[in-house]
């Protein structure tokens, strides 16, 4: 009789294990929302302990004012997350995971929403109220906070649904994501006035600091970053066609020039006669911060994008960062790295070889640029002298026309120590999730994978 094997013992992942290791690891402010949460669970019980004479807390008063309490709470920290404020960023190891834990909490807050309406409906049901008063604003009868309670939840579905079922451009994508925090503040007064917060000044004190860390996070994010963000004025000398969609964006510094680690982002504006334009977009920086030229390389999709590549030398841009954590010094402790560049995912890359031909770091590191087919392959050449001039750089070239898809198989052929080895990954969202998935169910941890996907909504 074979003994039987755990899937640990196997070198399998295991599941729950697994998860809850990816989670802290790609989501690193994950122990802020436990300690928010944590919080507000925590003073809504002082608040019941306190108060009574409310009518009995189960089976749906509780889950219905807990749900209530949660989604605002949530709310707070999505905004907080996304306010691209450089001390705010640190906490997140780089605004780009931030961003990415943004997206996840803020469908939380609304789905979160969903279910305190659903479960408003059995609560009116056992008290004998009218079902309609939940979701008839200007009910005759019903108080005013009521109303404006109702109007912004229509509000939050509202902007919820364009925002992630439409196909917005960025900026109306933008724009929305303005106007959620109005509803925020509205929906953050009303829970001060009333209901439990009102009666229990503990609680009633928290969710004024997460209105003032909300509001001031959103203050921060749609007024004061454009005034007082780290930015730098550049000029462009240049704009290089790079295939059939793709172009380089070359500038030169007006006056002080921007101090980066290759890999780092930027958000980028232009200037309209007089003015900057109110369009803001964020780009890789492609280029070494050893010259005072800055690079960002491009794929045309949009308007904005197309406006870029009919600039002028000379043209005014400003950029603002240098933000995210997706660069080398997040592979510190590894001996070798592996870096995986998908189209226009080879951006962040570019940079990181061109400064390792004045670095002294000895560790050897593996290119592979996937491209659909070698007409698409605009950086072939460069990665191929950065290759032929650095020799412990090598590279290769994956046309998925030619050789098929990608997989975690053919970038682990011959390397040794998995648990040594830092296998960097950019390109769509899609393609460095599955590539991470692969990659982890074959043996790789996931503090070894290292991966940004152009889904910065």
């Amino acid at each position: 009789m074979t003994a039987a094997h755990s899937p640990a013992e196997k070198g399998m992942p295991v599941p729950a294990r697994d998860f809850t290791e990816r989670l802290v690891l790609h989501y690193p402010g994950l122990h802020l929302i436990g300690a928010v949460l944590l919080i507000t669970t925590a003073l809504w019980i002082g608040a019941k302990m306190e108060m009574t004479g409310e009518g009995p807390l189960w089976p749906w008063r509780a889950p219905v004012q807990l749900t209530a309490l949660w989604s605002v709470t949530l709310m707070a920290f999505t905004i907080f997350a996304g306010s691209r404020h450089p001390a705010i960023e640190v906490m997140f190891g780089g605004l780009d995971r931030a961003i990415k834990l943004h997206r996840v909490t803020g469908p939380l807050a609304l789905g979160l929403l969903v279910l305190h309406l659903a479960l408003l409906v059995p609560l009116f049901i056992a008290e004998q109220q009218p079902v309609a008063a939940i979701f008839q604003p200007f009910r005759e009868g019903s108080p005013l906070l009521f109303t404006v309670a109702i109007l912004a939840t229509y509000g939050f579905f509202a902007l919820g649904l364009a925002a992630y079922a439409a196909r917005l451009s960025y900026e109306w994508w933008r724009a929305l994501h303005v106007l959620n925090g109005v509803l925020f503040a509205v929906a953050m007064g009303v829970s001060l006035i009333q209901g439990s917060a009102a009666a229990f000044e503990p609680l009633r004190l928290w969710l004024a600091v997460l209105t003032f860390v909300g509001v001031g996070s959103y203050f921060h994010h749609v007024v004061m970053f454009r005034r007082v963000g780290p930015k730098f004025v550049y000029r462009v000398s240049r704009v290089v066609p790079r295939g059939p969609h793709g172009f380089d964006l070359e500038m030169l510094p007006a006056s002080e020039r921007m101090s980066y680690a290759p890999g780092k982002f930027v958000f980028l504006t232009i200037a309209e006669g007089n003015r900057w334009s109110r369009e803001m977009h964020p780009f890789s920086l492609s280029s070494t911060p050893v010259t005072r030229e800055a690079r960002l390389s491009i794929r045309e999709v949009g308007g904005f994008t197309s406006r870029l590549r009919r600039l002028e030398p000379g043209h005014p841009v400003q950029l603002y960062g240098p933000y995210g954590g997706f660069t080398l010094l997040a592979t510190v402790g590894f001996e070798r790295i592996v870096c995986i560049g998908a189209g226009i995912g080879i951006a962040p890359f570019l940079g990181m070889l061109q400064f390792e031909r004045t670095d002294n770091d000895q560790r050897p590191i593996a290119v592979t640029y996937v491209v659909h087919d070698r007409a698409h392959a605009a950086y072939h050449g460069e990665l191929e002298d950065v290759a032929r001039d650095v020799e412990r750089i090598s590279y290769r070239l994956w046309a998925t026309a030619e050789s098929g898809r990608l997989s975690a198989r053919d970038l682990l052929d011959g390397i040794g120590d998995l648990n040594k080895t830092a296998f960097m990954i950019c390109g769509s969202a899609s393609f460095a999730e599955e590539l991470s998935r692969q990659l982890r169910e074959s043996g790789v941890p996931w503090s070894s994978i290292f991966s940004e996907g152009f889904a910065f909504r």
